[in-house]
């Protein structure tokens, strides 16, 4: 038996121990068959660093079942989390996200995973409230039909979300530069003609910091009601 293998299997030996110290304190009987086998399935899926947060969820959601009072089942939830290599707050989330998902019919959170859709994912959780409101389906296959179709919808859900976001942005950017832009003409009045370059940069310089943009090459502008030319530098 190699080393690695060894310090795996003692590290399993101690949390089992530490689990059933928690239990203890929680006033449970550690020899009970229910919480033994919950305890053993806990200590499965983290032996495996399942990373489907469903499974982890329900395993976690029964173990935690046992458990009469929260004060008592903080102490088991902080073993976990270590194991974990987890917050305390990342144990009482996964928990969280595994309430809703955990009343999806059996068929469709298989459906979810054969299609890589993690039930109990936080970012899943709009699809999961979609499929709660749809008809159980009747097969297998329309499950995993039904899955397909809603996913899709939330994916175009979110690329029009995304997308009012970037235009309202857009739109933003170019008030704030329709602004400046007026502010700058009225400063230039009052300027001579031989300042203007450098008055006309320092004022682009701070627009762009201000805008989080980069400078680019130089191109000559040429302004509308004055016949020469300046030379600035674009602002991205």
């Amino acid at each position: 038996m190699n080393q690695t293998r060894t310090d795996r299997l003692a590290k399993l030996a101690s949390l089992r121990l530490e689990l059933e110290s928690a239990e203890k304190a929680g006033g449970l009987e550690t020899w009970d068959l229910a919480l033994k086998q919950s305890r053993e399935n806990l200590v499965a899926i983290i032996e495996k660093c399942n990373n489907c947060r469903f499974d982890l969820g329900r395993v976690l959601s029964r173990y935690r079942a046992h458990f009469k009072a929260d004060h008592h089942w903080l102490a088991a939830a902080k073993v976990i989390a270590s194991a974990l290599r987890v917050s305390e707050r990342t144990d009482h989330r996964i928990l969280e996200e595994y309430e809703p998902a955990s009343k999806l019919p059996e068929t469709v959170v298989e459906a979810m995973k054969e299609q890589n859709i993690d039930p109990a994912a936080g970012k899943n959780a709009g699809l999961v409230t979609e499929l709660l409101q749809t008809p159980e389906p009747g097969s297998r296959q329309e499950a995993g039909t039904i899955v397909a179709e809603k996913q899709q919808e939330q994916v175009a859900k979110k690329k029009q979300k995304k997308a009012g976001l970037r235009s309202t942005t857009i739109v933003s950017r170019k008030s704030v530069v329709a602004r400046i832009v007026a502010q700058l003409r009225n400063r230039l009045k009052a300027i001579s003609p031989e300042e203007r370059d450098s008055e006309v940069r320092a004022i682009l310089e701070q627009v762009a910091r201000e805008l989080g943009a980069e400078f680019k090459g130089p191109r000559r502008l040429v302004r509308p009601d004055h016949a020469s030319q300046l030379q600035i530098k674009d602002a991205a």
